[in-house]
């Protein structure tokens, strides 16, 4: 009983040897061609195949942007809006969002502009101004502000002031 109990035990374990030695095989396999693939991707050879992959999405992709715009095009001409000075799109839109004075549309649009130009960055200025501004009222008021009160800052200095003072009379009296 014994016997074949360690026989199929041993037999077992030839199987795992031999398919372990098969998985480095086949991984010693990949790895070469891998290597053989990259060569040829190097030398100009051949395309990766990721970049092949993505050409392909990428076609599709501007095929379906492509579609969507065709679709567009055909809901505005159901609707009657084929050209944007056509008198049924301007009707539509006044029903849609009110009737809009002329003066309005360019100052929405200006203002619209505007705080896209300060999310970029484009345009501080009004800020710095502001910032000078206060300052030369800061200095107006003798170092303090608009109802003459200190400043948050000069707060602060004074009690960090009297905190180092009250340090070296308590190391003082330590002494």
């Amino acid at each position: 009983m014994g016997k074949r109990i360690e026989e199929r035990k041993e037999t077992h374990r030839e199987e795992i040897r031999k398919d372990g030695e098969e998985e480095e095989d086949k991984k010693k396999e990949r790895q070469k061609e891998g290597k053989k693939e990259r060569r040829k991707v190097q030398r100009g050879e051949v395309e990766k195949k990721g970049d092949q992959e993505k050409k392909e999405t990428q076609g599709l992709m501007e095929e379906e942007k492509s579609g969507k715009k065709e679709r567009k095009g055909r809901r505005n001409v159901q609707r009657g809006e084929i050209e944007k000075g056509d008198e049924e799109s301007r009707k539509h839109k006044e029903r849609r969002y009110g009737k809009m004075e002329e003066g309005k549309k360019t100052e929405r649009r200006e203002e619209k502009n505007g705080r896209r130009k300060v999310q970029r960055g484009e345009m501080g200025k009004g800020n710095r101004e502001r910032k000078e501004t206060h300052r030369e009222e800061i200095r107006e008021n003798g170092g303090r502000g608009e109802d003459g009160t200190k400043l948050e800052k000069e707060r602060r200095d004074e009690e960090r002031c009297e905190e180092e003072r009250w340090r070296k009379e308590m190391r003082k009296g330590r002494n």
